[in-house]
């Protein structure tokens, strides 16, 4: 079971089983689409996205009040054109990404079929993968591993595009990143 006792007050699951049992098998899954997919930067968005968005669950797993957000990475999936409804229909839905739906699925142990926004509440896994794939739609690359601030300014700029206290949030990205470090 991914959630424990929080051994700080600013952490519901623990960072270290975060890492290692829900983004590390993510960026697998998604290696298995593309072998870029998976790199130490990559791993250091979702880490630093998770802790941004929801403090890894903390917050909540449904944006308040009402929002259309759901799960640790807050991707929205209300609405007719939702992240997750973009992402999952229409983006894999391409030739260019012929199979990539069921390989995600696979590698989640789901079923193409099955899959709707409530996968990004109770699947971790599949909640990263979609988190990545968020990602690789960006047309610029990913900053180094080594640059955090420009992983943070990645993050803000493409991911959560919601000019209100930016300067709190980059903080809170890096604060991530910081405390994910420390397990």
């Amino acid at each position: 079971m991914l959630f424990a006792p929080a051994a700080k007050s600013d952490d519901m699951i623990h960072l270290s089983d975060f890492r290692e049992l829900v983004i590390r098998p993510a960026l697998a899954v998604m290696a298995r689409c593309d072998s870029r997919m998976n790199s130490r930067a990559a791993e250091l968005l979702l880490s630093g996205t998770a802790y941004a968005e929801s403090r890894v669950g903390q917050s909540g797993l449904q944006q308040h009040p009402g929002g259309p957000a759901l799960g640790v990475f807050q991707m929205e999936a209300r609405g007719g054109s939702s992240t997750f409804e973009w992402l999952w229909r229409d983006f894999l839905s391409t030739s260019r990404r012929h199979g990539w739906r069921e390989h995600i699925a696979d590698g989640c142990g789901l079923v193409v079929e099955d899959i709707t926004a409530d996968r990004l509440v109770d699947h971790l896994v599949f909640a990263g993968c979609l988190a990545r794939l968020r990602y690789w739609v960006v047309p610029s690359a990913l900053p180094s591993a080594e640059d955090r601030p420009a992983l943070a300014a990645y993050w803000r700029k493409f991911y959560n595009g919601n000019p209100r206290d930016e300067d709190e949030k980059i903080r809170r990205f890096l604060r991530g990143l910081e405390l994910f470090d420390e397990r």
